[in-house]
């Protein structure tokens, strides 16, 4: 891409990364870490395990500007970021009828979801709090914009930074030198962004294969009116709220080993995966909830997949950036269909999509039609800019942050999500394995759907998966 501002620092953004852009300031698409600790610790080890990411992530460095009325990515070779301190009450929870059974520093990691980065530009597309509480909990808070990071990298991030973090806390409270570990760490880091090259990565679209996302000019016309006229049978949750500002809330999910295990060898013994399961159950716990019986209904289904092995050259997985491509497909499920049977459909769906390359020819399609839900609200049902029932991630990301490697820490909980309260489906998955457990966050846009309704299907979801054998 040579439109005159690029360069080896600086590039203008790709198509899905400018339409993120746009996401975000209606509310959708900010990604938030929220670590939990029973520890208090100082700002210097988190600075430092931030600093660190940084020097080893070019595009997490890069500040969003506009050059020649185009939005571009510039290389900021400052890797220290300043860290926000707030000293907060002891955590109480909030009196509110949708917030009432949560967590108090989950209301914190939902407050700051619901914050979005900065108009003005340039600004940074990484920003840090720590919130600190009377008693020896810390709150710390990581979001990403969603131009520069997709899930994956948010949970790559958080499994490094918790890992970087622990190492430099134990050397502060040793006495060490901290900025001589610190610089010693930085030099091996830098060298390693050397080494691959010291310049922004390419968006998703300059890396797809030639020829991969080629199609004819009528058949894209063609897709973009099917897509267009299959909006019209899909149903989604009932809305209850359509005329009060919206905020993204967040429902959480755990599960045993055992029943996670449960759940990989049920879908290995029924040729299906997670992701398949998963977009089962929220579409038969729908269909139960809205009572269609054996009549059922079409739902739109939204699944992302990683897409950096599939680019040339290759990207790692490892590598910061927003590229996932999105599969939309309509299934039709019942609440009687067996949820491993429907699982096996919606697998099978989606691996005939991804053969037939929909994941790059229908990219462009599925951008546009982002378009146009965010300039024309009206298009969607009752301008509640939800394009899906559910969106969900093909591959589940793992933490790699061991207990070892964060026990030193204190750690009590994290979670990383996005927004959704702009354009998006009714419920977005973010699943994720950690320690061996599956957990999936919830998170649905209020007051369009009550924390009432939400919490009825992730009761009945959390119910199938863990009764599979009723399932049979």
């Amino acid at each position: 891409m040579d439109n005159g501002v690029s360069s080896a620092k600086c590039r203008p953004l790709g198509t899905t990364e400018a339409n993120w852009c746009r996401a975000l300031d209606d509310g959708t698409g900010t990604c938030i870490t929220g670590i939990l600790l029973a520890k208090s610790i100082g700002v210097a080890p988190i600075q430092a395990s931030l600093s660190l990411i940084l020097a080893a992530q070019p595009l997490l460095r890069v500040q969003i500007v506009e050059k020649q009325g185009q939005l571009c990515f510039e290389i900021d070779d400052n890797v220290l970021l300043d860290i926000e301190i707030i000293n907060q009450e002891a955590l109480q929870p909030v009196e509110n009828i949708d917030r009432r059974d949560q967590e108090p520093w989950l209301q914190i990691v939902e407050d700051e979801m619901n914050t979005t980065f900065p108009q003005q530009k340039p600004f940074r597309v990484i920003e840090a709090r720590l919130y600190r509480f009377p008693n020896t909990d810390n709150l710390i808070i990581v979001k990403l914009h969603p131009a520069a990071a997709d899930h994956l990298s948010a949970v790559g991030i958080s499994s490094q930074f918790m890992k970087h973090l622990q190492d430099f806390v134990i050397a502060e409270e040793n006495g060490e030198d901290l900025q001589e570990l610190i610089d010693r760490r930085m030099n091996v880091e830098l060298e390693k962004g050397l080494k691959t090259g010291e310049e922004v990565p390419p968006c998703v679209e300059d890396a797809i294969p030639p020829g991969k996302a080629s199609k004819p000019f009528w058949a894209r016309g063609i897709d973009v009116l099917g897509y267009g006229l299959s909006a019209f049978r899909h149903a989604i949750l009932p809305l209850e709220n359509v005329v009060d500002d919206r905020k993204s809330r967040i429902i959480i999910a755990d599960f045993s080993e055992s029943a996670t295990n449960k759940m990989l060898r049920m879908c290995e013994s029924k040729s299906s995966d997670l992701n398949g399961l998963l977009i089962a159950a929220s579409l038969r716990a729908v269909a139960k909830f809205k009572g269609t019986g054996s009549r059922g209904e079409h739902y739109a289904s939204v699944i992302l997949l990683n897409c950096r092995s599939m680019l040339e050259p290759v990207i790692p997985d490892s590598t910061a950036g927003f590229y996932h491509s999105a599969i939309l497909k309509t299934l039709h499920a019942t609440e009687t269909e067996p949820v491993l049977n429907l699982a096996k459909r919606v697998t099978n769906d989606l691996n005939e999509a991804v053969k037939n390359r929909k994941h790059f020819t229908d990219m462009g399609d599925l951008n546009m039609l982002m378009v146009q839900a965010m300039g024309r609200p009206a298009l969607t049902p009752s301008a509640s800019m939800r394009t899906a029932l559910v969106a969900n991630m093909r591959d589940v990301p793992c933490h790699a942050a061991d207990k070892e490697s964060t026990s030193y820490l204190n750690l009590r909980d994290w979670v990383t999500c996005s927004s959704i309260n702009g354009v998006g489906p009714c419920l977005a998955l973010y699943p994720d394995f950690r320690y061996g457990c599956l957990r999936v966050s919830f998170v649905y846009c209020s007051p369009l759907f009550s924390a009432e309704t939400v919490h009825k299907l992730v009761d009945d979801i959390s119910s199938m998966l863990n009764n599979l054998d009723d399932q049979l």
